[in-house]
């Protein structure tokens, strides 16, 4: 990533990051995502880091001047970032409201609709032509995604839990006599 600040349009950045592409995408196979498929948390955890190389070959593309710049910059964004924080969000949200830790498919279209924006933003840069209208739709994606995580999400935030983290009796002060 410092090559790319850097030195964007280097040979030697380009090398780097399809390196990092490499080494990310060893690191995500390693980790058997296809065995999370029945929970659409874990799938999307694993969706937005597929992101990370997907976005260092952007870099890698970009600095051999094949792609455009902010193609990878938007892939990383809006798919590695964005899909990370969507899919963090809903699990920490069922885990610290008493709710079991198991995405709906209300979760799961979300995830899908910010990770078709995460595709078809970068695809803007490859055909400038029809840049607005992908725009338009990678910016509903985003909006669809973020909006249906708060009508699922909104409620559990805004009430209170149905059990606590920890029993409180065990937070109460001990006295200790001398």
């Amino acid at each position: 990533l410092a090559g790319w600040v850097l030195l964007p349009e280097s040979r030697l950045t380009a090398v780097l990051a399809l390196m990092a592409a490499t080494v990310q995408a060893t690191r995500l196979a390693r980790w058997h995502g296809w065995r999370g498929g029945s929970e659409p948390i874990v799938v999307a955890l694993h969706a937005a880091y597929v992101f990370i190389p997907l976005g260092h070959g952007g870099i890698a593309l970009a600095a051999l001047g094949y792609a455009p710049e902010n193609a990878a910059l938007h892939g990383l964004t809006v798919g590695a970032i964005g899909g990370m924080m969507l899919a963090v969000m809903m699990r920490t949200t069922r885990g610290h409201t008493g709710k079991p830790v198991r995405g709906s498919w209300v979760s799961a279209l979300a995830s899908g609709t910010l990770f078709a924006a995460a595709l078809l933003r970068p695809l803007a840069g490859f055909l400038p032509d029809q840049a607005s209208v992908l725009y338009a739709l990678a910016g509903i994606g985003w909006i669809v995604a973020f909006g249906l995580f708060a009508i699922e999400y909104g409620p559990m935030l805004a009430f209170a839990r149905r059990t606590p983290l920890r029993d409180q009796s065990s937070c109460a002060p001990t006295r200790i006599n001398m």
